[in-house]
C-alpha cells in the first residue's frame, strides 16, 4: 500500500489517502473526516469523523476491504466496520507527551490481516492479535526515541517500517524484523526538514526514506551502507514505496509529482506530474 499522506510539520495528519492492497476501497482524509470510497463504483461508503478531542491521527484499510484502523490523539485505537461504522475493536493507552500527541496511534495491518502494527508515545510501539488484542511482538524502539509513527509492513509481511522522534528536529527512519520485533536497522535524518515516510523491502534488503526538504535516502538495512541521497524534482516529499522486485522507488510529493528512481543507484528514471486547476 503506498498511502500518500503528509506527516511530521504543521499540517500533518489534515490530509490524506490509503488504497486498500485489493484495490477496491481508497480511504481519504481531509481536514477532521476520514472518507471510505467504494471505487470501482465511485460510491461514498461511510464517513468518519473527528469527535472532541479525539483528533484522527492515522488509519489503514483491512486487506479484507471490511475494517479500518483509525488512531486518535490521545492514544486510542479503534478497528471499525466500514458497513456498520460500529467499532470492533479497541486499544487505549497508547499515550505520549502531550507535545507529542499528534504523532500517537500509528498504525498497519499485516498483509494476511491477522495482526497489527501499533505506535505511540512513550516508547511504544508492538505488534498485537487483530482479534484479542494481545501483544504478541514488542518493538525494540531506536535508543533515545519517544514517539514511534508511520507504521508499515513491507509486502513479504517480513518487515515492519517506521519512523521514531528524537526530538522535533531529529527523526528516525527504523526497520524492524516483524517476526521477532528486532530493531534491524536506522538511518538518522540530519537535514532540517522532518522525514515523512520510510518503506523497506524484503528481497533486495534495501530501504528508503523521504523528507519533507524534497529528499530520497536509500540504504542497505542488513549492512547499514547507504546507497543514495537524491533530491526529488519537487519541493516536499510526502510519501515512498518499492515495486514488489525492489528495483525502483516511488516517491510522491507536493504538486501532484511522482517520481521513480533506481533503488541502488537513486538515479531519476521516471517522472509523472499530476493534474493541476481541476
Amino acid at each position: 500500500m503506498l498511502a500518500l499522506r503528509p506527516a511530521g510539520s504543521s499540517t500533518s495528519h489534515k490530509y490524506g489517502l490509503a488504497l486498500s492492497p485489493s484495490g477496491e476501497l481508497l480511504a481519504t482524509k481531509l481536514n477532521t473526516s476520514v472518507r471510505i470510497w467504494n471505487v470501482p463504483s465511485a460510491q461514498l461508503e461511510r464517513t468518519f469523523t473527528d469527535a472532541p478531542r479525539r483528533r484522527i491521527n492515522d488509519f489503514d484499510l483491512h486487506p479484507a476491504d471490511d475494517r479500518i484502523a483509525v488512531g486518535y490523539g490521545g492514544g486510542d485505537l479503534e478497528i471499525r466496520s466500514i458497513k456498520s461504522g460500529e467499532v470492533v475493536s479497541a486499544f487505549a493507552g497508547l499515550r505520549g507527551r502531550p507535545e507529542d500527541d499528534g504523532h500517537s496511534s500509528s498504525t498497519a495491518f499485516s498483509p494476511d490481516g491477522l495482526r497489527i502494527a501499533v505506535g505511540g508515545g512513550s516508547e511504544s510501539a508492538s505488534i498485537r492479535d487483530l482479534t484479542t488484542g494481545k501483544v504478541l511482538v514488542p518493538l525494540i524502539v531506536p535508543k533515545g526515541t519517544t514517539v514511534v509513527w508511520r507504521l508499515g509492513y513491507d509486502r513479504s509481511g517480513e518487515l515492519i517500517v517506521g519512523i521514531s522522534r528524537r526530538d522535533r528536529s531529529n527523526d528516525v527512519a527504523a526497520v524492524w524484523n516483524a517476526k521477532s520485533g528486532r530493531l534491524l536497522s536506522t538511518y538518522e535524518n540530519k537535514r532540517p526538514q522532518s522525514l515523512s515516510d520510510v518503506a523497506a523491502n524484503a528481497q533486495s534488503h534495501l530501504a528508503a526514506a523521504v523528507s519533507l526538504s524534497g529528499f530520497v535516502f536509500t540504504w542497505n538495512y542488513v549492512s547499514g551502507v547507504e546507497n543514495a541521497q537524491v533530491l526529488a524534482p519537487t519541493n516536499s516529499l510526502f510519501a515512498v514505496d518499492f515495486n514488489p522486485d525492489g528495483n525502483r522507488i516511488i516517491a510522491g510529493g507536493s504538486g501532484g509529482v511522482a517520481v521513480f528512481f533506481h533503488a541502488q543507484s537513486g538515479r531519476q528514471l521516471i517522472i509523472l506530474r499530476g493534474h493541476s486547476g481541476e
